[in-house]
């Protein structure tokens, strides 16, 4: 079965985890979250925040979605939340519905991105194609896997 993404990605990933769909993470968050003040657990709050408003035609993630997907109660989402608009990094706005109804907060990460373009430049990370074999298995066994 022919993939339509770029090899090298559906290589790593498979066809069926791309179809599901990807955000962009920049990787000055995943380098520099700790120096912004966040723990993990407020940094995987963020990449929550970051994949409920990735794509602007789903309904936002409500404090209940968000408390779910942590395995943590509301009330915990709403303390993250306290914290990270504490550090600078988020600032929240109310949303709106068509109607004119208030629905969920809204999530503006532009302090967040902001404070992590101070850690830039940093050099492009160029890498290279390496060629992999699993363990216990001989070369041959995976001619993906062959020198070129």
């Amino acid at each position: 079965m022919s993939s339509e993404f770029d090899p090298r990605i559906t290589a790593y990933f498979g066809d069926a985890v791309l179809r599901a769909g990807f955000m962009a993470v920049p990787h000055l968050f995943m380098r520099h979250y700790r120096q912004l003040g966040l723990s993990a657990t407020h940094a995987m709050f963020l990449l929550q925040i970051m994949e409920s408003t990735w794509d602007l035609a789903d309904a936002p993630k409500s404090t209940g979605d968000l408390a779910r997907r942590m395995g943590v109660d509301k009330r915990t989402i709403r303390k993250y939340t306290e914290e990270v608009v504490e550090l600078g990094l988020v600032i929240l706005y109310d949303q709106f519905d068509v109607t004119g109804a208030q629905i969920e907060n809204g999530y503006d990460l532009s302090p967040l991105f902001d404070r992590l373009a101070r850690f830039a430049p940093e050099p492009s990370p160029g890498g290279s194609v390496r060629r992999r074999v699993a363990r216990g298995t001989e070369p041959s066994q995976h001619p993906q896997a062959a020198p070129p």
